[in-house]
Order: C-alpha cells, then structure tokens, then sequence
C-alpha cells in the first residue's frame, strides 16, 4: 500500500477550509505525520478558533494516522537537510517523510513543494 506523508498544512485546511481530503486518502493509503502535527493544528486552532480541545485534536482529527516521534534521526537528518529556505518545522517534516520512505507527500505550502522537489520526493 502507498505510504503518504502530510503536514501540518492539509490536516489545517481539512479542519478550517472543510477540505476533507485526509478521509478520502486514508481509504486509498498508509497515512503519517510527526507528532509536531499536533502542536501545529493546536497552536494553529488555538489562534483562530480561541478554544481548543486538544485531547479531541488527538484522538478525532489525527485518528487514524500515524504519528512519528521526532527522534533524534529525525532531528539530524532535519538539520543536515541541504534546502537552504527551509524553515525548522517543515525541515522536520520533510526529515519525517525521507526516512519513512513515504511515496508521496501532501502538503499546501509553496516552500515545502519546493523542498520537496529538490531532495526528489513526490508531491501532491
């Protein structure tokens, strides 16, 4: 089966825009995301929507998925990443995605395609 990655961004505009791709892809693929998902959906929800449920955030809006722990591979491997515009959360992502040899990767932000096309991982 096809391991797709997303970030922050496709689960945001799942929730906020009422996007629902993530429910339709987890039909047709493995789906995964780092833990600093979470932090990002909440940080993110927290701001626009004023009140947040994070115990909801966990086990409704990310049920399903597959959340990888930022480990200290993932935390070098970010670090060492050659895409000199890439900003520290997204390098983390794009660390998550390379050594999870996802398939494909989902995101919504410009710079993280970019990125993505320069260390050859497939976008969506």
């Amino acid at each position: 089966m096809t391991l797709a990655y997303v970030d922050s961004s496709v689960v945001l505009s799942d929730i906020l825009e009422e996007r629902p791709v993530l429910a339709e892809l987890m039909q047709r693929a493995d789906v995964a995301t780092s833990h600093i998902t979470s932090v990002e959906v909440a940080r993110t929800l927290r701001r626009d929507l004023k009140e947040v449920d994070l115990a909801f955030i966990s086990s409704q809006l990310l049920a399903g998925i597959d959340l990888l722990n930022p480990s200290a591979v993932v935390l070098e491997t970010a670090a060492s990443l050659p895409v000199r515009f890439l900003r520290a959360l997204d390098a983390i992502h794009l660390a998550s995605a390379l050594l999870v040899e996802a398939d494909v990767v989902l995101t919504n932000d410009r710079q993280m395609q970019r990125a993505c096309e320069e260390l050859g991982l497939t976008t969506a």
